[in-house]
């Protein structure tokens, strides 16, 4: 499985894709309000 993570700016929402089948297609997908920088999200935070 394979993760994006990016954030927008000085909107403090971000987006989170995910690959689960890992046949280069994002299969889900959320905003995520208040989500800080895309670079202090760890893999340890999706479950």
């Amino acid at each position: 499985m394979k993760n994006l993570s990016r954030s927008k700016g000085s909107a403090k929402t971000g987006d989170l894709l995910s690959d689960q089948e890992g046949d280069h297609r994002f299969d889900s997908g959320a905003t995520v309000a208040n989500a800080g920088k895309a670079s202090s999200l760890s893999r340890l935070d999706i479950a």
